[in-house]
């Protein structure tokens, strides 16, 4: 007992520690172009949109909507969310192993490694699905170890369905935990079908009804968009391999990463319970799924099938303190955890420092990271050289997100773009259209020069420029142009 309380108050420390210095990191750094994105979400409130679901947006405008627009104030809620699904992952680790140490050591790793911890500091809404992920998880696990639906298994199927319902909201993708979740009751539980599965479908569909309301009158565009639209170069290509790979052993961490396959074969073999039997499912049908559409899809990101992999740490952990486990395997996990760590140290650093571009590492114009700044002096030059009725307007979503949100409403935003985005919806224009013509200002940050180049030739002239500096250099130049 003692030992329990001495590693669950170790966690909690480990992770009170890691959530105060996310909230430091995140006051010096303004937001990324998809957290732009995101936020914006909460100033158009609705039932989905074009990239994901609702979940995120709402979080974000709560939170802002009580503690005010700060970078601090949007990344909140998923900060806070973090230490919450190290929380369930230590208790999975407890049920699976019975040792408060494996315990403490899963959330270690986690808080180790790249995607987590970073993925975690973002407003994005892999917080929330990651979240409500390992909630599932866990719920489920519970449910099939102890044989839960043979009890009330209407109540605990409502239950789940709940949550595998909200998951839906977070993220499109978790409906690969849902499609693990039937085919192990399919294959393994029929008996629980009519009294336990179909409840918790019912639930399922009506808790993620906003976005099947939305999806419906909209003609389906979340899902033409992330399957049609934008896979125009789809197609499987060695370029998409090394990505796959390379961002594996990036946002993961090349020892972490092995380890985790390693397992996940181990789990696969060795399905011997019901617990199992579960999780090996659970594990596999979406990492496979989420694989091979990035094995496809040149727009994947890589870090998508990190999800997957979130129960498998509570099986490494276990490995770890598990007397029959070989001291080579414990200084294995125990360099790629300290590895991991030293991974998200330096993506800490390139993040909230010029670090990179003063040692010669990252040349200052091509650094990723300069998308977190500069845009509130863009914004106050923009308030400065334009009328209150100006309508505002980018070459892309990245711009027009982060335009809408650094400016909080005392201009109206749009975009000019070549691709469909939520601006279509929201705010659509068009250039020639003479109840815009006068007002219309466009904004470019020298990322979109073909798409400046067609904008420019609608005989628009140049009002004024912000420059950023990092590193000693001009890092990116804001124009303001006029029609």
């Amino acid at each position: 007992m003692a030992s329990s309380r001495k590693h669950l108050h170790g966690a909690l420390i480990l992770l009170g520690a890691v959530t105060v210095l996310k909230l430091v990191l995140s006051s010096f750094a303004g937001l990324g172009d998809s957290e732009a994105l995101y936020a914006v979400y909460g100033l158009h409130p609705q039932g989905g949109y074009l990239d994901h679901p609702p979940m995120i947006g709402w979080i974000i405008r709560t939170t802002t909507m009580l503690l005010g627009t700060s970078s601090v104030a949007v990344r909140l809620g998923p900060i806070l969310l973090f230490p919450v699904t190290a929380l369930l992952l230590y208790d999975l680790t407890l049920r699976l192993s019975s040792s408060p140490r494996a315990a403490f050591l899963s959330v270690v790793i986690l808080c180790a490694t790249p995607v987590t911890f970073l993925g975690g500091l973002a407003a994005t809404p892999d917080a929330p699905s990651a979240l409500l992920w390992m909630l599932g998880v866990w719920l489920l696990t519970i449910h099939v170890s102890q044989n839960v639906p043979d009890r009330k298994p209407v109540l605990h199927g409502a239950l789940i369905g709940l949550v595998l319902g909200a998951a839906l909201l977070a993220k499109y993708t978790n409906a690969l935990l849902l499609l693990a979740f039937v085919v192990y009751i399919l294959v393994h539980r029929r008996r629980w079908i009519l009294t336990y599965l179909i409840p918790a479908l019912l639930t399922t569909v009506a808790c993620a009804t906003p976005i099947i309301i939305w999806n419906h009158a909209h003609g389906w565009s979340s899902l033409l968009h992330r399957l049609v639209w934008t896979q125009g170069e789809a197609g499987f290509s060695l370029r998409n391999v090394g990505a796959l790979l390379g961002g594996q052993l990036l946002y993961v961490s090349p020892v972490i990463m092995v380890l985790v396959v390693l397992a996940m074969i181990r789990l696969w073999k060795e399905r011997k319970d019901d617990a199992s039997r579960l999780l090996s499912l659970i594990v596999w049908i979406p990492a496979i799924a989420l694989w091979i559409l990035c094995l496809w899809s040149s727009v994947a990101e890589p870090h998508w099938p990190a999800v997957a992999y979130l129960p498998v740490i509570a099986l490494l952990a276990r490995a770890w303190v598990a007397p029959r486990s070989s001291s080579r395997l414990k200084r294995l996990l125990r360099a790629g955890t300290i590895t991991a760590g030293v991974f998200t140290a330096i993506g800490l650093l390139m993040v909230s420092t010029t670090l990179a571009t003063r040692l010669g590492l990252v040349e200052p114009t091509t650094d990723i990271t300069n998308e977190l700044r500069g845009w509130d002096e863009a914004a106050a030059k923009i308030i400065e050289v334009t009328p209150e009725d100006a309508l505002v307007v980018g070459p892309h979503w990245t711009v027009c997100a982060q335009l809408e949100w650094a400016l909080q409403g005392q201009r109206q935003v749009s975009c000019l773009s070549h691709e469909i985005d939520d601006y279509d919806e929201w705010l659509p224009v068009h250039p020639r259209d003479p109840g815009t013509y006068d007002r219309l200002h466009y904004v470019t940050d020298d990322r979109f020069r073909d798409h400046d180049a067609y904008v420019l030739t609608l005989e628009a002239r140049l009002l004024s420029m912000v420059e950023i500096e990092r590193g000693g250099k001009v890092v990116r130049t804001f124009r303001i142009y006029k029609r």
